[in-house]
Order: structure tokens, then C-alpha cells, then sequence
């Protein structure tokens, strides 16, 4: 994963959400952490370096504490939708 893909964050979101733990509506899985909104307009991926959000009409947005912990997050991201079905 070069750059962050919609369809890829889809992906990994729901894997998560299938595969990892869940308290009060966070889903936990290889220290990522996934949320959708109240209204599922938005899904949320973050760890203790930063996020990505996907929004209403494929809008993604991220924040990350620098461009090293951004490359991070993508290979355990990487990891999560090669590793689980």
C-alpha cells in the first residue's frame, strides 16, 4: 500500500471489525483501532501515531504525528488485509 485507497480502508475496516475484539463500539485488531460514526458516513482507523478517516464520498483524511509514522500505520494496515481473510 503506497497511499491510502478507499476501497482498501473498506477492506481493512471490515476485517477488523470481523476479526479483532470490541468494546463500546471500537474494534480493535493488531493495535489498529476501527469506529464508523453513528450514522456510517465515516469510518475510523488509528493507532497512538495517528489516523485515517474515510467520509462521505470518498473523502480520506489522516493525521499523523510524521511521515515515518504515517509509512508505520500503512504496514500494519498492510499486515491486517494480507494476514486475515
Amino acid at each position: 500500500m503506497e497511499k491510502f485507497e478507499h476501497r482498501q480502508l473498506l477492506q481493512i475496516y471490515e476485517k477488523i471489525v470481523r476479526h479483532g475484539s470490541n468494546s463500546k463500539g471500537v474494534s480493535t485488531l493488531c493495535a489498529i483501532n476501527a469506529e464508523a460514526s453513528f450514522d456510517g458516513y465515516t469510518l475510523s482507523l488509528w493507532d497512538d501515531s495517528g489516523s485515517v478517516s474515510l467520509q462521505f464520498h470518498n473523502t480520506i483524511l489522516s493525521d499523523f504525528s510524521s511521515e515515518s509514522a504515517m509509512y508505520r500505520f500503512m504496514k500494519k494496515l498492510t499486515a491486517i488485509n494480507e494476514d486475515f481473510e
